[in-house]
């Protein structure tokens, strides 16, 4: 065969790979789309890899709308079974911690630092009931100033904190020598268990959802304040939002309606807030 005519038959062989390659990948990629297409329909889409890997399509309102992970160190068998009434946590009929109080403003003086100090002061009250120390009035100011100042460093502000952001203000203040547990949606039974153990509970709420008369303006948006007992109807608290808080009975009802962790207002309703308790214990 003249070398002419080989290099035609050869061009041709390779034109012909070319153009089968190109309608197999094609088809392929036809088929890939209309797949996407599929999952994705009746969602907001992203795309969570980068152009050099394959492409993820996830329904973004399902991925907001999935539970949250549990923040207390234990598997979630361990959460399920807690969460039905647990047989093993056997508590007592009543039982109360003697925690010191002392209202968030104690000499009546509303305005900041004292009118956000709620957390503040909640923690402090704990503490020293844990640490087994007397607290003055002028201890217990003395501790609010410093800790706020502290919290300024730490958050940017003073005013509001999460459970989560509680428990490390805690720490970092107190030291490693206490400890601290968030459970997330406690039971009744839960909250009677931990106090039970000789552990202080600091617990957030819809302030308005206390329904506490001796609040001005019907409480605050969200609040702080201890748990420290319990009997066959109430939880008895330290609430340091009045100065008729010590030891003050909230039934089970109000306690577990109200009970929320912060949600910034600019994101919504604070009784959208998850229902979380933060657990103080001396190691």
């Amino acid at each position: 065969m003249p070398k002419s005519s080989l290099v035609r038959v050869v061009a041709v062989v390779v034109a012909l790979c070319i153009i089968v390659w190109a309608g197999v990948f094609f088809w392929q990629s036809r088929g890939l789309v209309a797949k996407s297409n599929e999952v994705s329909s009746g969602g907001k889409l992203i795309n969570t890899e980068d152009s050099s890997g394959p492409e993820i399509i996830i329904d973004k309102d399902q991925l907001e709308n999935l539970p949250q992970p549990e923040t207390d160190g234990k598997t979630m068998e361990e959460i399920e079974e807690e969460q039905e009434d647990n047989p093993n946590m056997v508590v007592p009929a009543t039982f109360n911690l003697d925690i010191p109080f002392y209202a968030q403003a104690p000499d009546g003086n509303w305005e900041l630092p004292w009118k956000e100090a709620c957390e503040e002061s909640s923690i402090i009250l704990s503490h020293y009931f844990l640490a087994d120390r007397s607290l003055s009035l002028s201890k217990f100011k003395e501790e609010v100033l410093s800790m706020t100042k502290l919290q300024e460093e730490i958050f940017g502000s003073a005013i509001d904190t999460t459970v989560a952001q509680t428990a490390q203000l805690y720490t970092k203040y107190y030291g490693t020598d206490f400890k601290t547990k968030i459970i997330n949606n406690p039971t009744i039974k839960q909250i009677k268990y931990e106090l039970s153990q000789g552990h202080p509970i600091v617990a957030p709420f819809a302030g308005k959802k206390l329904w506490n008369s001796n609040f001005t303006n019907g409480g605050p948006r969200y609040h702080m304040l201890v748990i420290r007992g319990y009997d066959e109807k109430y939880f008895y608290t330290n609430d340091v939002g009045t100065r008729l808080g010590e030891n003050f009975p909230y039934t089970y009802a109000v306690i577990m309606d109200a009970l929320h962790d912060l949600v910034p207002e600019w994101k919504g309703d604070i009784a959208t807030g998850k229902k979380k308790i933060l657990v103080l214990i001396k190691e």
